[in-house]
């Protein structure tokens, strides 16, 4: 999770750095987009699988360089330094900021780029940075939406994740604990090795005994079984609303980037308001009424 965070962040640091440097020339709005070019969706997706091809395209060509150096050398260095954990998933992350940050790169400075505001790349950044497009359209205020549903599904998923493994184990070292008692019971007290092997099992049987968790070592196998299957099923779960989620990210940056420009009438509006009023009943009982009135003008 750390070294994902690292190459999200590095990415929009890297993507906000080349968008300063190119605000400082002004876009040709005139460009022309001839029917042979390839469309903003085609470049990007010919990038995934050829990284750098979106620097030539959009004529950067001495981009393209940077983008195979980085990928390439850190892919080196991250095998290089393979025996030091720590260096080599900073360089892993170093390979996915590269990656990353040659497909912003090459879709921000699209060559054809008219000026207008662009669903199509308010759901690549989205593809891309969960939160992104939600960015470029404007919509701050979702950044905490989109990065607190993340973290709240990943804490959730992580959290059923350590318990599936806890379980898992105990459950596993119950059986074996079973099958070596069954085995150190069925000894036969007429073999010569007879002691050596008692003291073996039992030594086995203790060093399992201990490596469960010292609230599960009561618990039976059945019900550490039913455990260990819920939790499973609940991590299966949070994963699936994870990619949901990430999903909803994407729908939300492209319909909010096709509304950017929807000129809103001011004579269409809507409105909630609290209502109360007080019904008298035959008994001249005076009974309080409250709810909500909704109006739509338009």
């Amino acid at each position: 999770m750390k070294k994902l965070v690292l190459v999200v962040l590095a990415a929009m640091m890297c993507f906000a750095a080349t968008r300063a440097q190119t605000q400082q020339e002004p876009i040709d709005t005139t460009a022309v987009h001839p029917r042979d070019s390839l469309s903003i969706a085609q470049m990007w997706g010919l990038s995934l699988v050829l990284p750098g091809f979106s620097q030539i395209y959009n004529k950067q060509a001495w981009k393209a360089p940077i983008v195979w150096g980085g990928i390439g050398g850190t892919l080196f260095l991250a095998n290089y330094y393979n025996d030091n954990k720590l260096a080599r998933n900073l360089f892993y992350a170093g390979v996915g900021v590269t990656y990353i940050w040659s497909l912003l790169d090459g879709v921000y400075n699209y060559r054809f780029d008219n000026g207008e505001h662009s669903p199509s790349k308010a759901a690549i950044y989205s593809t891309l940075v969960p939160g992104l497009g939600q960015m470029y359209n404007q919509k701050y205020w979702k950044l905490p939406l989109v990065y607190g549903g993340f973290l709240t599904l990943f804490y959730l998923r992580q959290t059923n994740n350590f318990q599936y493994n806890l379980f898992r184990n105990a459950y596993a070292a119950k059986i074996t604990i079973g099958n070596l008692q069954m085995e150190l019971k069925n000894l036969s007290t007429d073999d010569t090795n007879y002691e050596q092997q008692q003291t073996y099992l039992q030594g086995e049987i203790d060093k399992l005994d201990n490596s469960i968790d010292g609230r599960l070592r009561q618990w039976t196998v059945d019900r550490l079984s039913t455990t260990k299957d819920s939790h499973r099923r609940d991590m299966h779960f949070y994963t699936i609303l994870m990619v949901l989620f990430y999903g909803l990210n994407i729908v939300d940056a492209t319909v909010d980037a096709h509304f950017f420009t929807y000129d809103m009438s001011n004579n269409l509006s809507f409105k909630c308001e609290p209502f109360m009023d007080y019904y008298a009943f035959s008994n001249n009982n005076i009974v309080p009424i409250t709810g909500l009135t909704f109006s739509l003008k338009f």
